[in-house]
């Protein structure tokens, strides 16, 4: 397999020497002591990642990683700093120049699994490029022979089913693109949006908006690929100001992005109006549905607080915000939802659920890992009465009680005669 190409840029020899020595195995080295000489070098080969030195004579760090990002914007940059460099790094974080730094001196297992995690985040990326453009050239082809070929009604149905097909795959595509981008392991996007659908249906909307709305579920963040990844990984509450304001802009980079699909105007319409608040003219229903199904999933993953809320404290703080920042009918529904548990054909719809609230007969959907990350319960467990004494037992060993993700297992009916 061909190594990611990486460029190097250190005004110490000593540096890049110690650097090649962590990295030569992994990564196509591009070493450059000198900031012209590696832009020069840059503008003809715009290699994926870019490692540079903050401090040097010629041009500081921050400013040569802002040329790269002019020359190749989709490109993953990373900084080198001292303490004293630290407030002009973060203002090029929340400029976007870089996607990352490391304080000198860096942790070498670290630096190797950040520049690999990149590596893998800028390939998935060029990959879900690619279905964009594949999708847009069969639409594309399909809307000439719509025009021309009426008489070939047949063979346009048969193309219109594959690229119905094809247009499926791109989207689960890119929701995984996006979920390996956020870090986040627990299928976050696919759970609010098989949640939000089933909602959508319980309060009357048809078949194709609830499609609509679970899309938008599973697309919603594809903004945050515009997000630094440092600030996607921490709480939103532990952000600084200029942190938040980054990251609350990622909605609108999903709009942009999103727009460019004419398959997906509806869905960008519910994407659109997600943040806004029940005031004046209501947003979409599907955006008031999916506004609670993210604030609550969020709390018990921990992305709004440091730590993770259990699924009563996450259903109270939802309940404060009925009527001011959501629709009180959706709430309503939404519980209902949680309070029953209901079953789906397709397997899609899981629920999170404290040990106290666990019973018998409910199939984990995700493996239960203890506190240091071992798996006690694996995925597909039928829970029975001893594994409901054992969480019982473990909610009062560890500080803090586990959240169970679970869904109802199918019901096997027997013939009485």
């Amino acid at each position: 397999m061909n190594k990611v190409s990486l460029l190097i840029l250190d005004d110490e020899s000593e540096v890049l020497n110690a650097l090649k020595r962590v990295l030569r195995k992994e990564f196509e080295l591009f070493l450059f002591l000198e900031p012209l000489e590696a832009l020069e070098f840059y503008r003809k080969n715009p290699v994926p990642l870019v490692l540079s030195d903050m401090r040097m004579p010629v041009m500081d760090g921050a400013t040569f990683l802002t040329h790269v990002a002019a020359i190749n914007p989709r490109s993953k940059r990373f900084l080198l700093t001292g303490h004293c460099d630290l407030d002009r790094t973060i203002e090029a974080v929340n400029q976007g120049h870089i996607s990352r730094y490391f304080a000198k001196p860096w942790d070498n297992e670290q630096l190797l699994s950040e520049l690999t995690s990149a590596s893998n985040q800028y390939q998935n990326e060029i990959k879900s490029l690619k279905i964009f453009k594949i999708n847009h050239q069969q639409n594309s082809q399909l809307s000439r022979e719509k025009a021309s070929m009426e008489t070939q009604q047949i063979k346009q149905q048969q193309h219109l089913k594959k690229l119905k097909k094809n247009f499926n795959v791109f989207i689960e595509l890119y929701a995984d693109s996006i979920a390996l981008h956020t870090q986040e392991g627990s299928r976050h996007n696919y759970r609010i949006g098989a949640q939000a659908r089933y909602i959508a249906l319980q309060l009357g909307c048809d078949p194709l908006t609830a499609y609509q709305i679970y899309v938008a579920g599973l697309l919603y963040e594809t903004g945050k690929l515009a997000v630094a990844q440092m600030i996607i990984e921490q709480p939103y509450d532990q952000l600084l100001p200029q942190q938040q304001h980054s990251f609350d802009h990622f909605y609108q980079h999903s709009v942009t992005m999103l727009s460019k699909v004419s398959q997906l105007t509806d869905v960008v319409e519910i994407i659109k109006y997600i943040p806004q608040h029940v005031n004046g003219n209501a947003p979409p229903l599907g955006s008031r549905i999916l506004a609670v199904t993210i604030a609550f999933d969020n709390l018990i993953i921990g992305r709004k607080t440091e730590n993770p809320q259990s699924v009563a404290q996450a259903r109270q703080l939802i309940e404060q915000q009925s009527a001011i920042s959501f629709d009180p009918a959706v709430i309503d529904s939404f519980f209902t939802m949680l309070n029953v548990l209901p079953n789906s054909s397709d397997q899609q719809l899981e629920f999170a659920l404290d040990v106290s609230d666990i019973e018998a007969g409910l199939e984990l959907s995700k493996d239960l890992k203890n506190e240091q990350g071992g798996v006690l319960l694996t995925q597909g467990t039928i829970v029975n009465q001893s594994h409901i004494e054992l969480l019982t037992r473990l909610a009062k060993e560890q500080q803090r009680a586990p959240v169970l993700f679970v869904r109802r297992s199918v019901e096997l009916v027997v013939a009485v005669d």
